[in-house]
């Protein structure tokens, strides 16, 4: 199987070096282009789309060539690759085609199995922000309640609104209310933008 290609678009060299000693450390992934800006990024995506885009937020003109490039090549993986968490960068990063927002505080560990679960196609978005929301909920008290943070659980282990009902001892109505709760909440106005 050949290994996974990886492109980069981010000017921090935290970032630069997770991904390096990602590489070091799993031969599987292969790192066809770094880039410092956006533009570079779509024209190098358009010549040769790699399986993984991770890109910075924060660069200029980043989500609309995040859009352009994943309409023209949807087998292209997006990933969101923030300083920390950010409500309004998640938001972002689901509104234009990603399909994962990572921090560079996560541990090599984490960042490589959710780089695998993405090239192999697995929808990891809600999975890879379960911890961010917790985190973030856990700084701003209020925000979530204990039931509507295990439904978020639920669905990032990938389980049916039934179970989760059933692991919780409820109905499935109450569960789908939990998680409207929650795409209202999160301000995430779409069911695939969290699943």
């Amino acid at each position: 199987m050949p290994p996974t290609s990886v492109m980069i678009a981010d000017r921090e060299p935290v970032a630069l070096d997770l991904l390096n000693r990602l590489v070091r450390s799993f031969a599987d992934f292969c790192v066809t282009g770094v880039f410092s800006d956006a533009l570079n990024l779509r024209a190098a995506v358009d010549c040769s789309p790699p399986d993984l885009a991770i890109v910075d937020p924060w660069l200029d003109g980043i989500t609309h060539a995040c859009q352009s490039f994943t309409n023209a090549h949807p087998r292209v993986r997006v990933i969101f690759l923030d300083r920390s968490f950010q409500t309004y960068q998640l938001k972002r990063a689901f509104a234009c085609g990603a399909q994962a927002y990572l921090t560079k505080k996560d541990a090599l560990i984490d960042f490589e199995a959710s780089l695998r679960l993405l090239a192999a196609g697995e929808q990891t978005r809600l999975r890879s922000i379960v911890s961010h929301v917790h985190k973030y909920c856990t700084l701003n008290p209020g925000l979530l309640t204990i039931r509507e943070v295990e439904v978020m659980r639920h669905l990032a282990a990938n389980l049916t609104l039934r179970a989760s009902a059933q692991c919780l001892g409820t109905s499935e109505a109450v569960v789908q209310n939990i998680h409207a709760q929650l795409l209202r909440k999160l301000q995430l106005h779409q069911k695939r933008a969290v699943t």
